[in-house]
């Protein structure tokens, strides 16, 4: 019973750590001004953005696993977003705007997808030039404008999406189903063992019978259908589409996902811990203001969390 205790907690001791570090946070901060963080209205602030952020980060986590990266989802969330005030003014059709929304985001994982699994392109390089390529043409088309959707709240697919039950945002609630979601792929599919092998040594992967090229196109695929989605609720959260949407998320949700445990090499990763990360991640952009210092502070607080969570985690991979 003790050597089975010891197993799990080992197994699970990277998603432990970072677990203990979210709690260390909130400790620290509600000492600080436990007047702030007792009031419930400064976790309506954090789930309001951070869930967003998530969603983003356990995407992202199954690119990494599959050892490539995906560095043009903030464009993805712009261009899916552009896509759907523009469809959603001209028709005034919910249903339409999100479809074509979520087509034109997964379209563009799929592209990525393609030009790295089968024309052979660094995923680091190609997703780069998406990133600036797809951000391009949302400046032209759009001319750097912003489009006011305020018609749209109170609609049923705002409340669906961004609504409110009580004080919490259903987009807490939304950010819980994908992580059930994606902990299922990862941890009870085929296809979970697959991405898993396939970042870990897709030649072994080949070997095996495992379709590493289809692999590498469907998780490039859902990082762009869930950008998509991802954009579609920041632009309903605030009710207006900006030029700029997604560039805010960029460092954060790569924070998210390192925090959390994944390798950067491929072949190990935790959605669950991705998760942890980027409520980490929400808390400190909340704490900080909370406790009473500036905005100035948010990004030197996340490199330091970045930089322990990476030196605990080499120590516990030593213990392995």
């Amino acid at each position: 019973m003790v050597n089975r205790f010891s197993i799990k907690i080992n197994r699970y001791k990277l998603q432990l750590g970072t677990s203990l570090i979210f709690l260390g946070i909130w400790i620290t901060f509600f000492t600080l001004n436990p007047a702030a963080f007792s009031n419930p209205y400064i976790y309506h602030a954090m789930l309001a953005m951070t869930p967003i952020s998530v969603i983003l980060a356990m995407s992202i986590t199954l690119v990494i696993i599959c050892a490539e990266i995906d560095l043009s989802f903030p464009s993805t969330m712009a261009f899916s977003a552009f896509v759907f005030s523009s469809v959603m003014l001209s028709t005034n059709n919910a249903f339409i705007s999100l479809l074509c929304a979520l087509i034109a985001g997964s379209f563009i994982g799929f592209l990525n997808g393609i030009l790295v699994a089968k024309i052979g392109l660094p995923s680091l390089i190609t997703t780069l030039g998406s990133l600036f390529l797809w951000r391009g043409v949302i400046m032209v088309l759009s001319g750097g404008w912003g489009t006011t959707l305020g018609f749209l709240e109170g609609t049923f697919l705002h409340t669906i999406m961004v609504g409110r039950i009580g004080l919490i945002p259903v987009q807490s609630f939304w950010m819980i189903g994908f992580l059930i979601l994606f902990w299922l792929i990862m941890n009870k599919h085929k296809l979970g063992n697959h991405i898993l092998v396939t970042g870990d040594n897709r030649e072994s992967a080949r070997m095996m019978g495992i379709n590493v090229d289809l692999i590498k196109i469907i998780v490039f695929t859902q990082a762009g259908f869930f950008a998509s989605l991802a954009g579609i609720m920041a632009t309903l959260e605030m009710l207006n589409f900006y030029a700029s949407l997604g560039e805010a998320f960029f460092l954060t949700v790569l924070a998210s996902v390192f925090i959390g445990g994944t390798s950067p090499f491929g072949g190990e990763g935790t959605i669950f811990g991705s998760f942890i990360g980027g409520l980490i991640i929400g808390l400190l952009g909340v704490g900080i203001l909370g406790v009473g210092l500036t905005g100035f502070w948010t990004q030197l607080f996340y490199g330091l969390i970045l930089i322990i969570s990476l030196i605990l985690q080499a120590v516990l991979r030593r213990t392995k």
